[in-house]
């Protein structure tokens, strides 16, 4: 083993250190040991103040195990020199004794063993948490025995891989919480000014992906604290709150956090700017909502023991109300935020901000939403009206509302019923088609129409900057937009050829519902935000439950398998 400790370095280009501390040039004239350099091996020197550690390690035998043990320590002293304080109310003889003893407990067979019975523990606690298995006691009677039931996957209770997957996905969620500390970056309007950064903050979040998305995401925490909550609802309660402190003053909370180096590594710098006016659905109230439901539940046992004559406590429920009586403010910060920047055309009709016809997709992304490539309107206008956002904020006003009569304040129930009872009478209004028989978005958009395929070309503002990808159908003859209405050049594919992608020419273009049923159609029923006798559930669970729609063996369709754009269409080339 060869190690080498670098002061002036940062992790992030650990190839490139290596390369370096390799090739025998780094110190070449500091009486390196020759037989060190030009061998591919690192030079065994340690810089004064290093933060990072390099280890070197061969062996002629595959495959091998190493186990490296970390062990506390106060100070930088070596063992064998002046010693390392570790416990400092013993002699420095007796200190490396310990340390020692400490090593050998996390290293070999102990440390196997360790491995072994907290993987068990692990798994045990896995099944019991999530009832992926029925277990009964020897001293259980006849009928609780006959009522205990495994969870069924495909007609069969889980087994050993069923479980194991299980504990495999679960993690690998946990393992991805990381805890990240920085600015954000703020675009500005104006392309000349300096961009401007939040204050230093931080942020303990799980990350959708480590290796190609290593920083947290607004819209998928929602949904990584459902799963981590279940586990450790202490831990939930922490990445939420972290969340909530990253609100600025407006009540905007940006929707990609990109603190420090290591998050701004994998970001291409010209999307490190966030954009002030750019939302993400609030998915945390998915879990918000969860302990608002176990207040309730317990607030209504505990009045049922009240009448039976029994005495009860009721201190559990109280810490929660009280958890969410202290983020009050800001999410009603956060709810007025939305409702003043995401407006829509119409009173309580939404749009979500950012969609950019000459991104190159056969339709633009909607990146706010979450649901990025889902078909919206064809042509991105200041008119479109989204079904979901207005969903999410139905779904927002409704849970203020409860949460504001539990706190006691009947003023800001009253406020939140009110907006609640008008947003479901705007989705009823602005988003039901009668001839899709579904809840769509609306906007300039054409329901038919003939793809076909466009030669790619470059066209630029007319002074030749801001150059923009636009689809022409002769390359010969091309024409630009009106905003970029100079010619440039065409695309390449790589392989010789002209790049093409395909375009959609529409028929019967104008302002009218658009009829991309799938995930963004189901948001009324999947939010709950329709009520139980409402007549539109007949037909949403219609095209739910229709395999030539939405229903497959595997799961619900995001977009209908009848729409033509569904499946084999790429939205853009490498899709």
């Amino acid at each position: 083993v060869w190690g080498s400790a670098i002061r002036k370095h940062s992790h992030l280009n650990v190839d490139e250190i290596v390369m370096e501390q390799t090739s025998g040039t780094r110190h070449a004239n500091a009486g390196v040991d020759k037989d060190h350099q030009n061998l591919g091996r690192l030079n065994g020197i340690v810089d004064e103040g290093s933060h990072l550690l390099v280890l070197q390690v061969r062996s002629g035998d595959r495959p091998f195990e190493i186990d490296i043990t970390y062990l506390p320590a106060k100070g930088n002293d070596d063992l064998e020199g002046q010693g390392t304080e570790i416990c400092s109310d013993l002699s420095k003889e007796h200190c490396k004794k310990s340390i020692i003893a400490q090593h050998r407990q996390w290293h070999g067979v102990p440390l196997g063993e360790e491995i072994v019975q907290r993987a068990d523990a692990f798994r045990s606690r896995l099944i019991n948490t999530f009832g992926l298995k029925c277990r009964v006691d020897k001293a259980d009677d006849e009928l609780a025995k006959a009522r205990c039931q495994s969870p069924l996957l495909n007609g069969r209770p889980l087994g050993s891989k069923e479980i194991d997957f299980a504990a495999a996905a679960l993690g690998a969620q946990l393992g991805s919480l990381g805890f990240f500390y920085g600015q954000t970056i703020l675009a500005q309007s104006d392309a000349d000014k300096a961009p401007e950064r939040t204050a230093l903050a931080p942020l303990l979040s799980i990350v959708p992906s480590r290796p190609f998305f290593p920083r947290g995401f607004l819209w998928d925490e929602g949904f990584h604290v459902l799963l981590v909550g279940a586990w450790d609802e202490d831990l939930a309660d922490d990445i939420v709150c972290h969340w909530f402190g990253l609100m600025q003053n407006t009540g905007w909370i940006p929707r990609e956090q990109i603190l420090g180096a290591e998050a701004a590594a994998r970001v291409p710098s010209e999307f490190l700017p966030q954009k002030i006016d750019h939302a993400n659905p609030p998915t945390l109230l998915l879990w918000l909502q969860l302990k608002l439901d176990k207040i309730e539940e317990s607030v209504d046992a505990d009045v049922h023991k009240m009448i039976a004559g029994t005495r009860t406590s009721s201190s559990d429920h109280r810490q929660k109300l009280e958890q969410l009586r202290a983020l009050w403010y800001r999410l009603d910060t956060w709810y007025n935020w939305f409702v003043r920047t995401q407006a829509g055309a119409l009173p309580f009709t939404y749009r979500w901000r950012g969609r950019d016809a000459s991104d190159g997709r056969l339709n633009a992304l909607t990146l706010a939403s979450g649901l990025d490539d889902f078909p919206r309107a064809l042509v991105p206008t200041d008119s479109e009206r989204h079904v979901d956002l207005l969903s999410w904020l139905a779904f927002f006003s409704r849970f203020m509302a409860r949460l504001a009569v539990r706190l006691g304040d009947r003023e800001s129930a009253s406020r939140y019923r009110a907006q609640h009872e008008s947003q479901l009478a705007s989705l009823r209004s602005n988003h039901w088609s009668e001839r899709a028989r579904a809840f769509c978005d609306w906007g300039k958009h054409a329901n038919s129409g003939t793809f076909v395929v466009r030669v790619v070309v470059k066209c630029a503002r007319a002074d030749g900057t801001d150059a923009i990808e636009h689809a022409v159908a002769d390359v010969r003859y091309p024409t630009c937009p009106s905003s970029h209405p100079r010619f440039l050049f065409p695309l390449g594919d790589g392989h010789g050829g002209l790049l093409t992608r395909q375009v959609l020419v529409p028929k019967r273009l104008g302002f009218q519902f658009v009829e991309h049923l799938g995930y963004v159609s189901l948001f009324p029923l999947l939010l709950r935000i329709l009520p139980p006798d409402a007549s539109e559930l007949l037909d949403i669970i219609d095209m739910l439950h229709d395999p030539q729609r939405l229903w497959s063996p595997y799961g619900i369709r995001s977009l209908s398998a009848a729409d033509a754009m569904w499946y084999g269409r790429a939205n853009a080339p490498g899709d």
